[in-house]
């Protein structure tokens, strides 16, 4: 282990990741499956998150404020042999199931809704998994989504001053109708894990096109990629000890 994390020091001495986050949402452990959607499908239930966020609430009605909302659930469930079972010769545990029986498909949508200042983005996407049992305890997934979002800068909301020396065109005319951008984004992740641990890695702009555009420029996003890892830690029966790490550039 002491090698581990002599390799792990020394790696980060000579790489260096500028940490992102996915705009649409700070919590990488609540929505996990927007920042890697190899997570689509990683619980054995129907899962719907709704997450709201108002900061910096001295700036006002300008001040950030998010809404995020997710589904996520299982097309396909591994089969449970403790269901009509009429074996009463032989242990449930000594029945193999083929892999190819025990594939899980992972299926879920998303919704997010940001207002920042006069810049807002509104947005939502599908995500696809299928999770492959490498061991009876080991799962690895692979996942894929897709996201349109528009971005909005409402001119109209920001003060260029009372009076200006030197008019700009551009200025007066996005004053009048704004500015607007309309994404397709493409995600694709992995993830292998099990219930003491995950390790996950997803490239984010697969696919990134804008299918529309009105007035003015609009920065590409910075990210590109997020590394994700965790380790479960159990306590007691009742509680479960559960470190995360997430790193993004």
């Amino acid at each position: 282990m002491k090698k581990f994390v002599i390799l792990g020091v020394l790696i980060a001495r000579w790489f260096a990741v500028d940490a992102q986050y996915v705009p649409s949402s700070s919590q990488s452990f609540q929505f996990a499956s927007q920042y890697n959607p190899a997570f689509t499908g990683v619980e054995p239930y129907g899962d719907m998150r709704l997450g709201y966020r108002d900061q910096w609430t001295g700036f006002g009605a300008n001040a950030p404020k998010f809404i995020h909302l997710a589904y996520n659930f299982r097309l396909q469930q591994p089969p449970d042999l403790t269901l009509n079972s009429l074996r009463t010769g032989a242990s449930i545990k000594d029945v193999e199931i083929p892999n190819s029986k025990s594939l899980i498909q992972g299926l879920g949508m998303n919704f997010f809704d940001q207002e920042v200042g006069a810049m807002s983005r509104l947005g939502g996407g599908v995500n696809y998994a299928v999770h492959y049992p490498l061991s009876k305890k080991i799962h690895l997934s692979t996942g894929l989504s897709v996201s349109v979002e528009n971005t909005k800068l409402k001119m109209s909301e920001i003060y260029l001053g009372s009076s200006a020396d030197n008019p700009d065109p551009l200025i007066d005319r996005l004053a009048k109708s704004g500015a607007n951008r309309t994404d397709v984004n493409v995600r694709a992740g992995m993830l292998l894990y099990s219930s003491g641990f995950y390790v996950g890695l997803c490239y984010l702009p697969v696919i990134q096109a804008a299918i529309q555009r009105s007035g003015g420029n609009f920065v590409e996003p910075p990210y590109r990629g997020v590394v994700q890892a965790g380790v479960s830690f159990p306590i007691s029966p009742f509680i479960d000890l559960k470190p995360r790490k997430r790193c993004g550039g």
